[in-house]
């Protein structure tokens, strides 16, 4: 699976969840998740960051979806 999606990166030149669609205007949101435990049985910090994408689709542009990713049959990893 991992080296279908570098193939599909490689194509396309950008990495996108397939439900993402092409040709319409997108916005990404970045969240900054920093957790300070202050529970009874917390015991670590978590820090992470999460990405959101959002298409804004219009009456006259639906959009294009993105093709889906295909696995290689020939590969030899492939089991």
């Amino acid at each position: 699976m991992a080296r279908a999606v570098v193939n599909q990166f490689v194509s396309d030149g950008i990495v996108l969840p397939t439900n993402t669609l092409r040709e319409v205007f997108v916005t990404f949101d970045v969240y900054n998740l920093d957790s300070h435990s202050q529970g009874n049985f917390s015991q670590d910090e978590f820090h992470g960051t999460a990405i959101s994408v959002t298409n804004h689709l219009s009456w006259d542009n639906l959009g294009v979806k993105c093709p889906c990713i295909t696995l290689d049959q020939t590969d030899a990893s492939v089991p």
